[in-house]
């Protein structure tokens, strides 16, 4: 059967497709779910936790790490760049009043939930309240569950970002 992924793949093996969206900051109305605890990664220490660890590359002077725990055990984290650390990447030009989502990640058995976009949302919640007004996301092409969640959130595309072989490329939405 042909698939139109092969056929990519096989002209363009060394490619990357994002779409960038941006989240104008606004009070979100998500309360984790019950027996869930919102956490802000960076106000402890979380290092016994294995996604903490797994994700812990992320944490760094300019960064915000906010988590949701079941009990004592750590299930989703999200790890936000701002300052110059999110400029280093060249994904997206950013303002200083912004900051650039960097990973989400939630525990296998937990996925299907909707604990991604819980978390997102009290996340925004929190970069509001610490002065940022925008979020941008970079999302594969194709990431539908990721596309979505952005969405719910009052996402809006902003463009592409991407590389063909070693040629790098943006563009805006219209």
């Amino acid at each position: 059967m042909f698939k139109i992924k092969d056929l990519v793949k096989n002209l363009l093996p060394n490619y990357e497709l994002y779409r960038v969206y941006k989240i104008s900051l606004k009070k979100q109305q998500s309360p984790p779910p019950k027996g869930f605890n919102f956490i802000n990664l960076k106000l402890d220490d979380y290092s016994r936790h294995a996604l903490y660890n797994v994700t812990a590359k992320y944490n760094n002077s300019e960064s915000y790490g906010f988590g949701l725990l079941i009990g004592n055990k750590l299930v989703a984290v999200q790890w936000y760049w701002f300052g110059e650390r999110s400029n280093e990447l060249d994904w997206w030009p950013i303002s200083d009043d912004s900051i650039m989502s960097m990973h989400i990640q939630v525990e296998t058995c937990y996925q299907g939930r909707g604990l991604s976009t819980v978390l997102k949302g009290l996340a925004l919640n929190e970069l509001l309240t610490a002065g940022f007004h925008n979020v941008y996301s970079r999302v594969w092409h194709n990431h539908y569950a990721s596309i979505a969640m952005n969405k719910r959130l009052g996402a809006t595309q902003e463009g592409w970002q991407g590389t063909i072989g070693s040629k790098s490329f943006k563009l805006k939405a219209l």
